[in-house]
């Protein structure tokens, strides 16, 4: 089924950039003084912002399709567990991703840090959710 091929690829490769992210490069970031934090993180965000719409889209909707095909409710799980990235980034993430975006590094300190410290902590939440997404639909895939 190609398009469950699709959503786990889609979904493996969400995952692994998000992990990625939530176990290196954040934490080494966290380490950064405050101007230099703030930098890295608009550069980062500025490169790697477009990566994760695509991808949770595509997972998400030859997941539902692959689920539509089959009528196993792993593929929805997974379907619906990429899914819901979306939102989450629309609504919590996006937020503080502007505001971080706006910020001139030249005043950064302690608000700065505060918001890519939120930022962090709810991509961590995100990055989960696609953990969860790729392993319902590797265990869809193993059926």
């Amino acid at each position: 089924m190609l398009s469950g091929g699709i959503a786990i690829a889609a979904t493996g490769m969400f995952a692994g950039f998000a992990l990625h992210t939530a176990l290196a490069e954040h934490p080494a970031r966290l380490m950064l003084l405050a101007r230099a934090r703030l930098l890295q993180w608009q550069e980062s965000a500025g490169r790697t912002r477009h990566l994760a719409w695509p991808l949770a889209l595509a997972g998400f909707a030859c997941g539902m399709r692959a689920w539509a095909q089959s009528g196993d409710l792993l593929w929805l799980a997974g379907a619906l567990l990429i899914g819901a990235t979306l939102p989450l980034s629309l609504i919590l993430i996006r937020p503080t991703d502007q505001r971080l975006s706006a910020l001139d590094p030249r005043e950064a300190g302690p608000t700065s840090n505060a918001l890519i410290a939120r930022w962090g902590r709810r991509h961590a939440v995100r990055t989960a959710l696609g953990v969860a997404a790729e392993a319902m639909l590797a265990l869809a895939t193993a059926q």
